[in-house]
């Protein structure tokens, strides 16, 4: 059996759809491998890594549902509570860049996944070991950029359409990091 030819599509541009192209969608997973309550599957996913996959898939406008299958008693196991509380309070510290958002302005970059909403854009910074994102090309000027949970202002450097944004460790005490650019 021959190999498919992947050039083409290994070339083709990851675009932002225009806003009447756009589709909903959704992806389900599961906080272990297997759907509903199984005994013996302990293989949980970290909280780090739900909250990735959560990330990816509101930054490409799409709803994310997270399989919790009950014990036969009505009871959540605690390895799903822990995981759905630490989930609930990075996400209520950036509810903005979440709940009512859409897919970013910017697609495919390593370092970073983008939403949009109510005329703000937000970047997530997924690499913690980057000491800079690089954030464009943008159509418009960025007048502000600040932390997300706590509205501290950051520093910015602006060059042609692109935006530099120093970052320092701390940015990730609370889990990843989402920066609100104005």
């Amino acid at each position: 059996m021959d190999s498919p030819d992947h050039s083409q599509a290994d070339k083709m541009a990851v675009a932002v759809p225009r806003a009447e192209d756009f589709q909903p969608w959704e992806t389900c997973m599961t906080i272990n491998n297997t759907w509903a309550y199984r005994p013996k599957d302990h293989n949980f996913k970290s909280t780090d890594i739900l909250i990735r996959v959560l990330i990816e898939v509101i930054s490409r406008g799409g709803n994310f549902l997270l399989d919790v299958g009950p014990q036969p008693d009505g009871v959540i196991q605690p390895e799903f509570v822990e995981r759905l509380q630490a989930m609930g309070e990075w996400t209520r510290r950036n509810a903005a860049a979440i709940y009512g958002s859409t897919y970013g302005p910017l697609q495919g970059q390593a370092a970073y996944r983008t939403t949009s909403r109510a005329g703000k854009f937000y970047v997530f910074a997924m690499d913690s070991a980057a000491t800079e994102l690089i954030v464009g090309p943008l159509d418009r000027p960025v007048r502000e950029v600040k932390l997300l949970a706590t509205g501290k202002p950051l520093t910015f450097h602006t060059n042609g359409k692109n935006t530099s944004i120093p970052l320092n460790k701390e940015l990730w005490e609370q889990g990843i990091p989402v920066l609100e650019v104005g």
